[in-house]
């Protein structure tokens, strides 16, 4: 809701509820109480704005196939205002990734209003992706580039762009696949940090124009490495932390659900 118009429905609800009296007697917050607090009920149009910027952000974070149209046009909009020092090729969403859309400047007046207040409601409330605990099929899905749990920085190497450009890398799950060759290397056919190896997914990477696969193959490897254990599908144990039931505690949970039943049956 445009400011204009909501200073205007504000006057509009001062005048009905005041009428001619220039200096209330009870304050608006008062009024916008509960009945059963001694307020009135009133709206409040910052609160019910807030609420509707929170539903559209909520419509925009839904990266299923059900997508709407304007989200995917949002997503572009957000992109071509991203900050010039972020590789245009790795960035996709703000959301998914570590790297933040700016509401300020030159770059800030290219959206329109609706976007921008979505945007800093998302910075006010601090929306962001977490999770208490992440299966490694679910942490190899995220993006890899700028990700979440790692410090913002730099993607212009030589091998970062070729990984981007060429083995067409996004995800972890592509960063782990690229560097399989050195974290698995295969007996009978041996993988050599050379440009000229043989292995056979060196070879595939050199007809996708790969110059050196090897170093591309280290940087997919490294990436990788600069990810929390939380959020990495390669360390492996973390993920269950203490959220897993163990033999003794799934035996404590049947005997307190036994003894809730027997004393639920028991006439009061």
């Amino acid at each position: 809701m445009p400011k204009e118009t909501k200073d205007a429905l504000n006057r509009t609800i001062k005048n009905f509820i005041w009428e001619d009296d220039s200096f209330p007697r009870i304050a608006n917050k008062t009024l916008r109480n509960p009945i059963t607090e001694g307020g009135l009920d009133l709206l409040d149009l910052e609160v019910r704005n807030k609420a509707i910027n929170i539903i559209w952000l909520k419509t925009y974070l839904n990266f299923s196939p059900k997508c709407l149209e304007w989200a995917i046009v949002t997503d572009l909009i957000i992109k071509a205002i991203a900050p010039n020092s972020l590789n245009k090729r790795a960035i996709i969403n703000p959301f998914l990734q570590r790297w933040a859309t700016p509401t300020r400047g030159t770059n800030a007046l290219k959206t329109n209003n609706n976007i921008q207040r979505m945007i800093k409601v998302a910075k006010k409330f601090n929306i962001n992706l977490t999770a208490i605990r992440i299966t490694p099929q679910l942490s190899a899905q995220p993006l890899a580039w700028y990700h979440l749990s790692v410090e913002p920085r730099v993607v212009n190497t030589t091998a970062a762009k070729c990984l981007l450009e060429k083995h067409q890398t996004y995800t972890v799950a592509e960063l782990m696949e690229a560097s399989a060759r050195i974290r698995n290397p295969s007996p009978d056919n041996p993988y050599r940090q050379s440009t000229y190896c043989q292995y056979r997914p060196c070879r595939i990477d050199r007809e996708k124009n790969s110059i050196n696969p090897d170093k591309c193959a280290l940087e997919a490897k490294r990436q990788i490495e600069l990810i929390l254990p939380k959020l990495n599908p390669m360390h492996q144990g973390y993920h269950h932390r203490n959220l897993l039931l163990t033999r003794m505690r799934k035996g404590q949970n049947i005997r307190v659900r036994v003894e809730t039943v027997q004393s639920s049956l028991i006439p009061q």
